[in-house]
């Protein structure tokens, strides 16, 4: 459980760290290509048909996960009934 707790922390206090402005580079960066919309719709496309084959390519992983998504979700409803 440590494990998770440090990961949403450090995913909070990535999300609170301030943007830089608009014009602000480092002076070793090369400014990024933008990528097009039909390249975003495609990586998008193979990221989600990757994540809809996992379980089909890793059983045993899925199951656990399921085991321990339904232990959370008894340990909120029980908390949440306290």
């Amino acid at each position: 459980m440590r494990i998770f707790r440090t990961l949403i922390v450090l995913a909070g206090a990535g999300l609170l760290l301030p943007s830089p402005p608009e014009g602000w580079r480092a002076a070793d960066q090369a400014e990024p290509q933008q990528p097009s919309v039909l390249a975003l719709l495609t990586s998008a496309g193979a990221a989600a048909s990757d994540a809809a084959s996992f379980c089909t390519r890793q059983p045993d992983v899925c199951s656990i996960a399921g085991y321990l998504a339904d232990k959370a979700i008894a340990k909120a409803i029980y908390s949440a009934s306290l």
